[in-house]
């Protein structure tokens, strides 16, 4: 019996210490590997990436506006016509024509046209082209050697009477604070019929040194597609009134 169970505890012993690792080992080669317990991966939570501010360089293309150069007014060369006998000057510019008149204008004795300065001239014609004629404006200087009076005013009202009782004269303006060589001086402006045209017309009255002086801005009012001459000429014939200059006495026969 002993021996008996010595047998049976070295066979036990013999499975235990040889036979296991031997299936183990049989096992492995078989490519049967033991169950792995494996933990479930950590998984962070979804992060959204946090964006990199880039620096952009932007190239501010910018175009030079197209300024066109203003266009300057040229400028004419300026003349001055002296009048000896009835003692003024007066500018004007050097493409304008000079008629130095020094008549009497009838019915008066007392009462001289004395220049008259011409503009550029432009051609109207008929439509069908069949009669033409020049057309210019046109700066007149007159001079009243006895106006019969030194106001100015009750030399001005008669002016106007007369004005308005010829030609169909209609009047547009009135201005008391005109000024002629520095002088108070009366502005009227009206139209008028000339050769059967309409015409505008600015004059202009003052008295020194007991004469009356006139001048007279007057302009064909335009047709069919022709430029306004008036408005064309209007600031050459202000700075011809402005320019205006009584400096002596009058001579002529009286």
């Amino acid at each position: 019996m002993v021996i008996g169970i010595v047998v049976a505890i070295a066979i036990v012993a013999a499975v235990f210490f040889i036979g296991l690792p031997m299936m183990k080992s049989g096992q492995k080669s078989a490519g049967i590997e033991p169950a792995k317990t494996t933990s479930a991966p950590t998984v962070s939570p979804t992060q959204i990436p946090t964006p990199v501010e880039t620096a952009v360089s932007f190239t501010l293309v910018t175009t030079a506006p197209s300024i066109s150069p203003t266009p300057k007014q040229t400028q004419s060369a300026v003349n001055t016509y002296t009048s000896s006998k009835f003692g003024f000057s007066i500018d004007y510019p050097s493409g304008w024509e000079v008629n130095e008149k020094n008549m009497l204008e009838a019915p008066s004795l007392t009462r001289y046209d004395v220049i008259e300065f011409y503009s550029p001239s432009i051609n109207r014609c008929d439509t069908d082209q069949s009669s033409c004629s020049i057309v210019r404006s046109t700066i007149m200087v007159e001079v009243e050697t006895k106006p019969g009076t030194k106001e100015l005013a009750d030399y001005f009202v008669p002016e106007v009477a007369r004005i308005t009782s010829q030609n169909g004269a209609q009047i547009t303006k009135r201005d008391s604070s005109f000024k002629l060589s520095g002088a108070k001086a009366y502005r009227l402006d009206y139209t008028a019929i000339y050769n059967k045209n309409a015409i505008n017309l600015l004059s202009a009255y003052t008295l020194i040194n007991d004469n009356a002086y006139i001048i007279t801005y007057r302009a064909y009012t335009p047709v069919r597609h022709e430029e306004n001459q008036f408005e064309l000429y209007y600031n050459t014939a202000m700075d011809m009134f402005k320019s205006f200059n009584v400096k002596g006495a009058v001579t002529v026969l009286q």
